[in-house]
């Protein structure tokens, strides 16, 4: 994806997506940061985990960089406490991906959500690394980036359950229209069929 679809997707998205350079450090942060945390992008980019991540956490994001840096995808979330500008930690879960840049380099893309809310209810309640387990043999097992079956990009912001149980993801999918790149708003069915639209080419067949 070019570096403005990127940023058309980040800019649209209710989670928390940063760009940061192999030693962490952020050198993007999308408008959504503000909302979660109260942070403006800008008093984000150019610092480092130890500025925002707990100091009891800041291990767990050290040994999952490391994991990151062997495999180049998060293979489960990461979950750490994160500070708000007000004061007070929140709970975070983390999604990580290695992009090669063309020096030798890398950057690691981050898209963040407050998980508080689940944290904070019984522990029964199924969290993130079990609903991936639950969904592991669907095309669709966690919020991430996808490829339609036409090639455009689709970005999972969320999901919900409807009354019938089922889960139904929902996101925004890049595409030409009019010679213009637009986001698009779509929910898809954990088999990565579009539900809202008969338009094939919304078809989610992949990871990208």
């Amino acid at each position: 994806m070019d570096d403005a679809g990127f940023r058309l997707l980040a800019e649209n998205a209710l989670d928390m997506i940063c760009l940061a350079e192999s030693n962490l450090s952020m050198s993007y942060a999308s408008p959504s940061c503000e909302i979660i945390l109260g942070w403006k992008p800008h008093e984000m980019v150019g610092k480092g985990p130890d500025s925002f991540v707990h100091p009891d956490d800041l291990s767990i994001v050290a040994a999952a960089h490391k994991k990151l840096e062997v495999h180049g995808v998060d293979r489960s979330p990461t979950v750490v406490r994160m500070r708000r500008k007000s004061g007070g930690y929140i709970w975070m879960e983390i999604n990580a991906r290695i992009i090669a840049k063309e020096d030798g380099a890398y950057q690691v893309v981050l898209v963040m959500r407050d998980i508080s809310a689940r944290c904070g209810i019984p522990d029964d309640t199924p969290d993130s690394r079990e609903l991936s387990l639950r969904m592991a043999k669907r095309v669709i097992s966690q919020m991430d980036l996808y490829v339609t079956k036409s090639g455009h990009i689709a970005f999972l912001q969320g999901f919900r359950e409807t009354l019938a149980g089922e889960t139904v993801f929902f996101g925004s999918v890049l595409d030409h229209i009019d010679g213009k790149t637009v986001s698009r708003r779509l929910e898809w069915s954990q088999d990565g069929q579009c539900i809202n639209s008969d338009d094939e080419r919304d078809w989610i067949v992949r990871k990208a």
